[in-house]
């Protein structure tokens, strides 16, 4: 019968979290940017940081089209995959109320069955 040697090794960057991979170049080295952001995200952020900074008159018409473009799509994005914030104040209140209503029913139902039994005992 063999035996198995265990042992622990780690070969990852300290810090690094459990299933996140550094985006690697074509040189095999790891590339830079904010988290291995698409090219048209950097250039959105950078014509973003130009139009705060220096006002949106710095920026040519395509280079607005593509901020707008890369916000309204990351603003659609945001809205179609939030799971919580799609109901909303008043469905929140209906929801509430019809849960009270239905305990307070329960409990009308539950005190009557006991008066019923009570009596049912009380007449042998």
């Amino acid at each position: 019968m063999e035996t198995l040697e265990e042992t622990l090794a780690h070969f990852g960057i300290k810090g690094m979290k459990w299933g996140v991979r550094r985006p690697v170049g074509s040189s095999g080295r790891v590339e830079g940017g904010a988290h291995g952001s698409s090219s048209d995200a950097e250039r959105a952020k950078e014509y973003h940081t130009r139009a705060k900074t220096q006002g949106t008159h710095v920026l040519s018409n395509q280079e607005l089209q593509h901020l707008t473009n890369r916000l309204n799509l990351e603003q659609q994005y945001s809205r179609l995959t939030s799971t919580g914030s799609r109901t909303s104040k008043g469905a929140k209140f209906a929801k509430e109320i019809l849960a009270q209503v239905a305990k307070q029913q329960a409990a009308k139902l539950a005190s009557e069955a006991a008066t019923k039994a009570v009596a049912a005992t009380l007449k042998k």
